[in-house]
Protein backbone atom coordinates (compact mmCIF):
# COMPACT_ATOMS: atom_id res chain seq x y z
CA UNK A 1 0.00 0.00 0.00
CA UNK A 2 1.19 3.30 -0.65
CA UNK A 3 -0.26 7.15 -1.14
CA UNK A 4 0.63 10.02 -3.01
CA UNK A 5 -0.28 13.40 -3.24
CA UNK A 6 -2.19 14.96 -5.89
CA UNK A 7 1.14 15.47 -8.36
CA UNK A 8 1.81 11.75 -7.54
CA UNK A 9 4.32 11.83 -5.03
CA UNK A 10 5.00 9.06 -2.72
CA UNK A 11 3.66 10.44 0.85
CA UNK A 12 3.40 6.70 2.64
CA UNK A 13 4.77 3.33 1.72
CA UNK A 14 3.16 0.60 4.31
CA UNK A 15 5.57 -1.76 6.04
CA UNK A 16 5.38 -4.61 4.11
CA UNK A 17 6.67 -2.57 1.11
CA UNK A 18 9.52 -1.00 3.49
CA UNK A 19 10.46 -4.33 4.92
CA UNK A 20 10.44 -5.72 1.26
CA UNK A 21 12.41 -3.29 -0.40
CA UNK A 22 14.26 -1.49 2.01
CA UNK A 23 13.05 1.99 1.01
CA UNK A 24 12.83 4.85 4.05
CA UNK A 25 9.56 6.58 4.21
CA UNK A 26 10.10 9.46 2.43
CA UNK A 27 8.54 11.49 -0.18
CA UNK A 28 9.22 9.91 -3.57
CA UNK A 29 8.68 11.44 -6.69
CA UNK A 30 7.65 8.51 -9.20
CA UNK A 31 10.66 7.98 -11.60
CA UNK A 32 12.88 8.24 -8.61
CA UNK A 33 10.53 4.84 -7.13
CA UNK A 34 10.84 3.26 -10.47
CA UNK A 35 14.74 3.91 -11.00
CA UNK A 36 15.31 2.19 -7.22
CA UNK A 37 12.63 -0.46 -6.52
CA UNK A 38 11.04 -1.22 -10.31
CA UNK A 39 12.80 -3.61 -12.26
CA UNK A 40 14.94 -1.68 -15.16
CA UNK A 41 12.85 -3.47 -17.97
CA UNK A 42 9.26 -2.52 -16.40
CA UNK A 43 10.28 1.15 -14.70
CA UNK A 44 9.29 3.79 -17.94
CA UNK A 45 6.06 1.30 -18.21
CA UNK A 46 4.84 1.83 -14.59
CA UNK A 47 5.36 5.25 -14.41
CA UNK A 48 3.72 5.89 -18.05
CA UNK A 49 0.57 3.86 -16.36
CA UNK A 50 0.52 5.81 -13.23
CA UNK A 51 0.43 9.26 -14.65
CA UNK A 52 -1.70 8.21 -17.33
CA UNK A 53 -3.95 6.92 -14.57
CA UNK A 54 -3.14 10.34 -12.26
CA UNK A 55 -4.14 12.81 -15.13
CA UNK A 56 -7.63 10.88 -15.97
CA UNK A 57 -8.32 10.00 -12.33
CA UNK A 58 -9.06 6.20 -13.21
CA UNK A 59 -8.37 3.30 -11.64
CA UNK A 60 -5.52 0.14 -13.56
CA UNK A 61 -3.91 -2.65 -12.91
CA UNK A 62 -0.12 -3.73 -14.01
CA UNK A 63 1.93 -6.63 -13.35
CA UNK A 64 5.54 -5.55 -12.68
CA UNK A 65 8.79 -7.11 -10.83
CA UNK A 66 9.75 -4.59 -7.72
CA UNK A 67 13.33 -5.08 -5.96
CA UNK A 68 13.78 -6.57 -2.67
CA UNK A 69 16.11 -4.85 -0.43
CA UNK A 70 18.73 -8.45 -1.23
CA UNK A 71 18.34 -7.80 -4.76
CA UNK A 72 15.98 -10.11 -6.30
CA UNK A 73 13.17 -8.80 -8.35
CA UNK A 74 9.73 -10.54 -7.84
CA UNK A 75 6.45 -9.75 -9.53
CA UNK A 76 3.34 -7.69 -8.27
CA UNK A 77 0.55 -6.85 -9.08
CA UNK A 78 0.15 -3.45 -8.57
CA UNK A 79 -3.78 -2.14 -8.56
CA UNK A 80 -4.20 1.59 -8.68
CA UNK A 81 -6.99 3.80 -7.61
CA UNK A 82 -6.58 7.67 -8.03
CA UNK A 83 -9.09 9.42 -5.85
CA UNK A 84 -10.30 13.27 -6.80
CA UNK A 85 -11.81 15.80 -4.81
CA UNK A 86 -12.16 19.45 -5.58
CA UNK A 87 -11.54 20.73 -2.31
CA UNK A 88 -8.34 19.53 -0.66
CA UNK A 89 -10.17 20.04 3.15
CA UNK A 90 -12.48 17.55 2.22
CA UNK A 91 -12.75 13.70 2.04
CA UNK A 92 -11.03 12.33 -1.61
CA UNK A 93 -13.58 9.57 -2.94
CA UNK A 94 -12.88 7.52 -5.69
CA UNK A 95 -13.73 8.41 -9.25
CA UNK A 96 -14.52 4.63 -10.39
CA UNK A 97 -13.52 1.25 -8.79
Amino acid sequence: VWITDRNGWMEFLNRQFTDYTGALQERWAPDEMAANFIHAEDGAKVVAAFEAALRAGEPFELEHRIRSAAGEDRWFLARVVPVVGADPEQPLLPRRL
